[in-house]
């Protein structure tokens, strides 16, 4: 089973303490017919402080306690019972979206990711199919959007979503960001994108430039990659395809539709009237 963790979960990650929950996952599930007690968690892993995380995941609405015994609250999607909608409902999309421009299908993606972040979910899956993944970092100056079919993708969203988790060895390339706060980071990267808008001379080499560069909103020669006025569409009857499937479903539709149409993560900055993207 994989345990994916939707952004809104990342905040909890060192209560969830992922390595443990997916082995307790496992526990639980093998126990389903006769619940343990915390005294049998303990004596299945005499090396975590059990009674702690348990109540942790009890909080957070991970873990049901009942008569002295626990039970698994996570939704669990598997494949022989997820593949045949799954499979229809991509079907459908792809006729409906393959004759649209590149501009609307990604309109629609993104209309479909904002939809998703709404109501982040934490579920278990023995599922291999990509999962569409959409994130936002939201500052007083700009807002930063990633699309992508990958967790952990070289995007500005998924690097501190990952400094935030604890996977920073993910993202070696930019160590030189060190331990930035976002918050931060966001401000030098608002003066940039606008320097480099209306007056790029005068922009001295930093690593937050360096970083635009890595994260593909510039090229090595620092010029913007993509800039342009924002344009706001309104949602249609289109954008209601995949309402009656469960949010597993819909990203695993939407990430396989991802992996047809596009190549990689697409990255979007909205400052003002603005914007920015790491690639047409």
């Amino acid at each position: 089973m994989k345990l994916i963790v939707e952004d809104h979960w990342q905040t909890d990650q060192k209560l969830i303490n992922r390595l443990f929950f997916e082995q307790l996952v496992n526990y639980l599930i093998n126990k389903a017919e006769q619940l343990p007690t915390l005294r049998d968690i303990k004596q299945a892993f005499p090396t975590v402080k059990v009674d702690r995380a348990m109540e942790n995941y009890i909080r957070l609405g991970l873990i049901a306690r009942s008569e002295r015994r626990y039970k698994l609250l996570v939704p669990i999607y598997l494949q022989a019972e997820t593949d045949d909608v799954i499979r229809s409902k991509f079907e459908q999309a792809k006729v409906m979206i393959a004759p649209w421009p590149k501009e609307k299908r990604r309109a629609w993606f993104f209309y479909q990711g904002q939809q998703l972040a709404t109501h982040p979910q934490l579920y278990l899956t023995d599922s291999n199919s990509p999962l569409f993944v959409f994130r936002d970092l939201i500052h007083e100056q700009l807002k930063v959007y990633e699309l992508s079919d990958e967790e952990y993708d070289k995007t500005m969203p998924a690097y501190f979503t990952a400094m935030r988790s604890g996977a920073e060895n993910r993202y070696e390339q930019f160590s030189y960001l060190g331990d930035v706060d976002p918050s931060y980071y966001l401000d030098q990267v608002a003066v940039l994108f606008e320097k480099l808008r209306t007056n790029p001379k005068r922009i001295r080499p930093s690593i937050f430039l360096k970083s635009l560069v890595d994260f593909g909103f510039l090229t090595e020669d620092c010029q913007l990659v993509a800039s342009s006025l924002r344009k706001t569409g309104a949602p249609s009857q289109e954008d209601e395809i995949l309402v009656d499937c469960s949010q597993f479903e819909q990203r695993s539709i939407l990430g396989q539709l991802w992996q047809f149409f596009e190549e990689g993560a697409y990255s979007i900055v909205e400052q003002g009237d603005y914007q920015y993207a790491t690639r047409l």
